[in-house]
């Protein structure tokens, strides 16, 4: 037991240990990707849909006044 490396020199010192840390990185990059990136692209994209809904009858009111006015 006692001549056992330390922690960080099998994490930083050894192809095995960069190489986990490699999976390690990936593996929060999906999980951000996952529950964060793509629920905020979603709801982003459902903002803007309703958004240009909003100023698609804005201006069907605005053209209806225009019209009623000659």
């Amino acid at each position: 037991m006692k001549n056992l490396p330390e922690f960080r020199h099998i994490l930083f010192g050894t192809p095995i240990g960069y190489f986990g840390m490699g999976i390690g990185i990936i593996a929060i990059g999906a999980a951000v990707r996952k529950y964060y990136w793509i629920p905020a692209m979603k709801r982003q994209k459902q903002e803007t849909f309703e958004h240009a809904n909003f100023l698609y009858e804005q201006m069907k009111l605005n053209n209806e006044d225009m019209s009623s006015e000659t």
